[in-house]
């Protein structure tokens, strides 16, 4: 059963994230993972380790591994991470729907790969006609802007009257004191 959470307001077509907004996510990302890091380190070398080093291609390829669970995760399960959250925006594929895990997978090898050679993968979004990264266009996937107030229950309640049309409370009397 899959996990109940709360969708953005369906819209014909989200605009492409800017270049801005990604960088900021991907920033503000980059402190959970390091976060991350930092305990698994603790852990394995305060408790498994003896309080050595570590060193080696498996502690390599736990901490890569403990990356890609984050990020897929998050496109899973709400198509944002906890920075595209707060920048509002949101990873989808063709159809408009949140990550699969095959999808997360391909997305991030992809991601992966073509960010190592001097972030060529993402600055193409720069020359791209729909500022799509070469890792989303060869995933089949996009992040996009969902606007200022993309939740329903940010936006104010159609049977709610403004501020104005409320009497002042100037008009009412004041109670005298017993």
């Amino acid at each position: 059963m899959e996990p109940s959470v709360e969708r953005p307001l369906i819209a014909a077509e989200y605009p492409n994230a800017s270049a801005l907004r990604r960088s900021a996510a991907m920033v503000y990302d980059l402190f959970f993972i390091v976060a991350i890091w930092i305990l698994t380190t603790i852990v394995v070398v305060s408790l498994l380790n003896e309080g050595e080093p570590v060193n080696g291609w498996p502690f390599q390829v736990m901490l890569i591994l403990e990356v890609f669970l984050f990020y897929a995760y998050f496109w899973r399960v709400k198509g944002q991470t906890l920075g595209m959250q707060v920048w509002k925006i949101r990873t989808e594929n063709e159809a408009g729907e949140t990550l699969n895990w095959a999808q997360s997978g391909l997305r991030f090898l992809l991601a992966t790969l073509l960010l190592a050679p001097a972030g060529l993968g993402f600055f193409w979004m720069i020359v791209d006609r729909d500022r799509l990264t070469l890792y989303d266009r060869f995933s089949r996937t996009r992040v996009v802007y969902l606007g200022s107030k993309p939740f329903e229950k940010e936006k104010p309640l159609a049977n709610k009257k403004p501020l104005a049309d409320k009497k002042p409370l100037a008009n009412k009397k004041p109670v005298a004191d017993k």
